[in-house]
Parts: C-alpha cells; structure tokens; sequence
C-alpha cells in the first residue's frame, strides 16, 4: 500500500465523507476569519479513491476554506485508508469534539461500537448467526444492514447474558466492546447507553432528528417530540415548523412565545397534545415548582465553601441557594458548559437522568471541581444512578418536604426519601454534615 503524503489539494476533487456523523455545522464564518488572518494551522486528512479525494477529518475546515474564502486548493495529508478505517478514524475525530448534539452524540457512538466489532472479520458473521437462530433471546425488529440497529442488537445480547448469565457472547468478543467503550474518552456506561440513549435514535422520524439537531435538543427534549408524534403527529409538525410554542403562565396571566430549543420536555407533551388554533398553547404553573429547603443549603454550603453554579434553578429558587450563577428552565442548563462547586437539585418530570448524566461528565472532565446532587431514593436500580455509587451518598432518613414558591412547605409533595450524592475531594467532610440526615454510604472495595 502507497505511503500518505502532504500536499495541497484542489478543493473541487474533495467529496464529503459518508461517515460523518453530524448534520450541521457552525462557527464556519468565525473559523473562515481566523484561517484567513492565521493561515490554515493543522491540514486536514482525505484518502484518495480513484481520481478523486475523500475527506475522512476536518469538514469545517475545507468549507471555510471552500465555501468562504472560496480558495481553490487547501493543504491535506493524503492517507490510503480502505474503508473502516476511514470510518473509524472519522468518528474518532468527532467524538472528541464538545459541541456534538445528543442525538449526534448517541448515533456517533453506536457508529463508533459497530465499526472497532467489525475490526475482527468474524463479528458480522457471528451476529447475524445470532440473529437467525435467537430463540428466547432479544425480541428486537431490526435491520441488520443498518449499523445503528446492529448495535442495539449487539448490546441487547449483552445485556441478556449479563441479566440471565448466559454466554452468547464470547470473552473476546465482549474485551472488543470493553476496549472500543474505554477509547471513547468518555463517561459513556454501555448498559444505561443501550437501555436509555441508543432506544431515543432509533427510528427517530427525520424532522425530530432534524430539529434536535439544528436547536441542539436534550434527551428528555427529544423523547418528549418522539412520545408525541406517535400519538398527534399534525400537532408535533405545527410545533416544529413554527419553532416555538406559546406559554400561558397562570401566575402572571400572560401569554409568552418559547423556543422550541427552551421548551421542557414536559411543555412538548402538553403543547403537542393542543388541538386548538395553529400555535400551541402550553398552560404553565409556577406552583408546580418545588424548592430544597433552606437547611440542606446551608449544609451544602458548609461543605463546599461556596456555591459557583445552581444549573436547573430560578431566581425565586436563588434567592437560598445564592449561586454565583444560576440557570433557568428558559436557559436550558444542559446546553451550557458547568464549572466550579455546584449544588444540583434536577427537574423531575424525566430530566432527571440528562441533568445527573451531565453533572457526572462536566465533574469527569474537571470542570466541575466539587458538586452535591440531590436526586430520589427510588431511582438507585436506574442504570443512570449507577456511576453515582462511586461517590459518596447520604440516603435520607425521612422525606423532604420541598418549599413552594409562596415559602410554604409543601408536606406531601415528596412521595420517596432522597439521596444527597458528594463528588470531590472533602468526604469526610460531606459525611460529617450530613449524617444528620441520614446514613452514610461508600461503595465497598475489598
């Protein structure tokens, strides 16, 4: 095989990647600015196929170049690739990147596992052993042509070995999954993945995913979309081509247009279940919100000094917690990067697993320095809670009766005990001002 070399391409004998993940890319203008003052710093990479050129990494770079400045040749390392590799490389490239969408995110993954399995050429064969013989084994309707269907299939016997403990999954082929999940580089769990994640994209109607992409949706967002359009798709459409929906607040009595980017998961399913005049209308009450009570603040503080970021409050919920910064609901907290010590108390009504989801990645990655979350006792058998047992826990002895936006204790708003969860470097510290709450609880290493 011919050796890579670097050399300027003319950028009209370079096609786009079928590999690429992402359907949409921003920051072109800002990029195309900064190669014209800077030049073009890092080449980008293209494998050659017959009298022409394929780009396997830096799809904003040769459009800034191409589309922008309009340049007629572009600098490339030239790299004879067959075509997993070129595939593996691609999305290795991608999923290194901060600014994927969930959706791109989740669909980058499931690319990603199927292509380091198909590394081993007995894989494929195996799978679709599997799959024609499966007698009491996953029930799943599937294409096995499509890589993102035979990646749920993958997991699903996965899954049925570990929950059964059966072994239709060899050692080998199960150290090849281990080896692809830990080049990820990220907090990624297979089994919440292939549980809660890989479910969301598969046949995901295209103008959902569209419209997660471009609006740069949450997961629970997107389910919501996805839970709608099977009952009221005329409704969801409406929802989607207009881009937001209107907001009734009963508490000011007044009506406010909201994004569909800004909409809860909660908002979707109302607003698409109207079927009254052309925009949606969405009946909100404040009086649905609840507040931790001042006592565990004061705690959390104790703990960490100082509270830097609240990333799902409100100015009400503030006003106890005094976070230097505080996002809210209109905000979107899981859009934006976290930092620092923070206190999270999640809303509920299923966002309770992207919020804890993003905490533990924004805390793995450093940003976050020190945090406390608050989240319910009955979710300890959810594969999300599960990476939380590496920290410290304080499992309440009694319910927490959480405060209206009035300041009155709601007394039966709380149906479970909670969990108060410690990330950082103080334990003992932790332990020492929550034990009056409740118990204490470490993950046992023998």
């Amino acid at each position: 095989m011919a050796e890579e070399y670097y050399a300027p391409v003319a950028t009209d004998l370079i096609r786009s990647s079928p590999y690429q993940p992402r359907r949409s890319f921003s920051g072109i203008q800002s990029l195309a600015g900064n190669i014209r003052d800077h030049g073009l710093i890092h080449p980008i990479l293209l494998r050659p196929i017959g009298d022409y050129f394929e780009l396997v990494s830096g799809e904003r770079r040769l459009r800034a170049v191409r589309d922008i400045l309009r340049w007629e040749n572009i600098t490339a390392v030239v790299r004879p690739l067959s075509d997993l590799q070129a595939q593996i490389v691609c999305l290795s490239e991608n999923l290194q990147r901060d600014d994927l969408t969930k959706i791109e995110e989740i669909e980058s993954i499931a690319r990603w596992i199927d292509a380091r399995m198909r590394e081993d050429e007995r894989y494929l064969p195996w799978l679709q052993r599997m799959y024609s013989d499966r007698k009491g084994g996953p029930r799943l309707k599937l294409d096995l042509a499509d890589p993102i269907d035979r990646t749920a299939f993958f997991l699903a016997l996965c899954e049925s070995d570990r929950k059964n403990g059966t072994e239709k999954v060899s050692g080998n082929i199960v150290a090849n999954l281990d080896s692809a999940i830990a080049d990820l580089n990220r907090n990624v769990d297979w089994i919440s993945y292939a549980s809660h994640d890989l479910p969301l994209i598969r046949d995901l109607p295209e103008i959902i995913w569209k419209a997660a992409t471009e609006e740069k949706l949450n997961k629970a967002q997107v389910k919501a979309l996805k839970d709608a359009y099977v009952a009221n798709p005329t409704e969801v459409k409406k929802v989607l081509k207009e881009g937001k929906a209107e907001i009734f607040n009963k508490d000011t009595g007044g009506i406010e247009e909201v994004p569909l980017r800004e909409l809860s998961a909660r908002e979707i399913s109302a607003s698409t279940q109207n079927k009254q005049g052309s925009a949606s209308l969405v009946v909100q009450s404040l009086s649905n919100e609840w507040y931790t009570p001042e006592k565990y603040i004061e705690s959390a503080r104790a703990v960490l000094g100082s509270i830097d970021l609240d990333p799902a409050s409100s100015e009400e919920a503030n006003r106890i917690v005094r976070a230097e910064t505080y996002y809210t609901q209109r905000e979107n907290g899981l859009s934006r990067e976290w930092w620092g010590r923070a206190f999270l108390n999640p809303p509920y009504g299923g966002e309770q697993e992207a919020f804890t989801s993003k905490l533990l990645a924004e805390y793995n990655s450093g940003r976050v320095t020190e945090a406390i979350l608050l989240v319910n006792a009955h979710c300890t058998d959810t594969s999300w809670f599960q990476p939380l047992w590496n920290h410290t826990l304080c499992f309440t002895d009694h319910r927490i009766d959480y405060r209206l936006p009035d300041g009155r204790i709601a007394t039966s708003t709380s149906t479970h005990g909670s969990v108060f969860v410690y990330m950082g470097g103080s334990p003992d510290s932790f332990g020492r001002e929550f034990s009056k709450y409740g118990a204490i609880v470490r993950r046992y290493t023998p």
